[in-house]
């Protein structure tokens, strides 16, 4: 049947990023091909695992190349307050409302505010193409390169780095249960590595 809203919202960002990602022709990343675009919004990928694909759950010299190259064929500057990236998180700041079942809901989402607050929206930052939910579940190592699927997310004007970032965030917190402190240790390791 035909796609819900947010689905076919999703869907349709999935097809712009997927084509972004194809306009960069990186060589460490393996990106799927849309082979075809059904009349009610649903899309058809390309399988980036292949055969030899397999799932890693550690950043490895791989993930660095495919993100140095990431970057380097991407990498703009902008005025952070003119970025995609930081309008959605302003707008989706501005739409949370405190949750009374989950107690600081209304101190955290007040924290929040005060952070974007604290950033000059006039700063120039390095940007590049993010596929916004780099996680080891959202890729494969392949021979030479990571082969990477749900562009749903991605960002064309995230702030460099974000991508590290999200793989250390999202695993040292859902995964590993990882403090604070070691998540921001491996990420701190990541960037001394030579790529």
């Amino acid at each position: 049947g035909p796609l819900g809203f947010q689905t076919a919202m999703l869907t349709k960002a999935e097809h712009t990023s997927i084509s972004q990602a194809q306009s960069l022709q990186l060589s460490c990343t393996k990106v799927p091909h849309v082979l075809n675009v059904g009349h009610q919004g649903w899309i058809t990928l390309s399988n980036v695992a292949r055969e030899t694909g397999k799932r890693s759950s550690r950043f490895g010299s791989k993930h660095a190349l495919s993100l140095s190259e990431q970057y380097n064929t991407s990498l703009s500057f902008f005025r952070i307050g003119e970025t995609t990236y930081y309008k959605r998180i302003d707008s989706r700041l501005g739409q949370l409302k405190p949750d009374k079942r989950i107690a600081g809901s209304e101190q955290m989402i007040t924290s929040m505010r005060e952070l974007l607050q604290l950033i000059d929206p006039e700063t120039v930052v390095p940007c590049a193409f993010a596929h916004g939910d780099y996680t080891p579940w959202n890729m494969y190592e392949l021979n030479n390169s990571v082969g990477l699927y749900d562009f749903e997310l991605a960002h064309r004007q995230a702030p460099v780095m974000y991508d590290l970032f999200h793989f250390y965030k999202q695993d040292g917190i859902l995964v590993r249960k990882q403090s604070f402190q070691q998540i921001l240790s491996g990420i701190e390791q990541e960037l001394k590595r030579p790529v």
